[in-house]
């Protein structure tokens, strides 16, 4: 049988993988201009009260942000590679405090060994946080967001992530930091710690900034990520890969900027976000596509016969 990305005609790509020099880079600026604004509304404008809805509306567009960190790792956030680099370790890697290569050796990994219970590094930090590829316990997705509170999730990953880094170094597998990866930590950096020491806007920067990305973004990032595969191996990819279809306000929090195409990703890395919806319809169009594409279609997380939760019932 062939495999699923064989069938379409190449025309069908074609049509959708051209790369805008424009429109991811106006998406970062929006979003991070969006977290000012919302760090404003949370503090000054509303006398702190509503401190809360900005932070957890911080942290989902810090994951939008982190689906751009992951366009850029595929050469998506601009057609020239060097600026793709660049600019993608300003807006989307260094507020994060890291690098986009530090993210690149682990996700080109996952997609080359996808699966694998020995070589997918995905499966491997999943598992370190106990995820084993099984819902039959509902309530393990609270359980996740409750560890994630007490920051048990958090210290577990900066532990397998700093181990992971080790390893890749020692195998020559990632670069040491270069020139340009300093330049973009003090172009990010710089202006942003200039206007907060000028205004005194320090309290801000620790609640509007690092309490969502440690308390929203990193366990919205873990419920994406345990959705988006069964933990099965082998080569078809559409036994193993789920697909999303969510609505707005769902994606925004858990799927945003076009990711619950989790398979056409994997099957079609080169498709940036602003074309995977009309790659989506016209693949369909192809019938053995459609069949074999929908077979891991989620319309819910928990709830329905689409669900994910029902998706890992059927797997066992």
């Amino acid at each position: 049988m062939k495999k699923l990305y064989q069938v379409l005609d190449r025309s069908v790509l074609n049509r959708h993988t051209a790369i805008s020099s424009w429109k991811s880079i106006t998406l970062d600026i929006i979003l991070h201009l969006s977290c000012w604004a919302l760090a404003y509304l949370g503090s000054e404008f509303s006398n702190w009260y509503l401190a809360p809805v900005s932070i957890l509306i911080i942290g989902a567009i810090q994951h939008h942000t982190g689906i751009l960190l992951h366009e850029g790792v595929h050469g998506m956030l601009h057609p020239n590679q060097k600026v793709n680099d660049f600019l993608n370790d300003v807006f989307n890697a260094v507020p994060f405090l890291t690098f986009q290569k530090n993210y690149k050796i682990y996700h080109l990994e996952h997609h080359r060994y996808s699966g694998d219970p020995d070589k997918d590094p995905e499966k491997s930090l999943y598992q370190t946080m106990g995820w084993k590829y099984d819902m039959s316990d509902g309530s393990f997705v609270f359980k996740m967001i409750f560890r994630s509170l007490l920051m048990i999730n958090q210290i577990k990953f900066f532990t397998w992530n700093a181990d992971f880094i080790k390893r890749m170094v020692e195998l020559k597998k990632c670069p040491k930091v270069g020139f340009s990866e300093l330049m973009a930590y003090i172009v990010f950096w710089a202006p942003v710690l200039f206007i907060i020491w000028k205004f005194g806007l320090w309290l801000h920067l620790f609640i509007f900034w690092f309490i969502p990305l440690t308390f929203v973004f990193l366990p919205l990032v873990l419920i994406h990520g345990i959705g988006e595969h069964t933990g099965e191996a082998g080569d078809y990819e559409e036994k193993k890969t789920i697909t999303h279809h969510y609505g707005f306000i769902t994606n925004f929090f858990l799927y945003p900027i076009k990711s619950g195409y989790h398979l056409e990703h994997h099957l079609f890395p080169n498709v940036p976000w602003y074309e995977m919806e009309g790659f989506y319809k016209d693949a369909i169009k192809n019938e053995e596509y459609k069949e074999r594409a929908t077979r891991l279609y989620t319309n819910s997380y928990f709830f329905g016969e689409h669900s994910i939760s029902k998706i890992f019932d059927k797997k066992d």
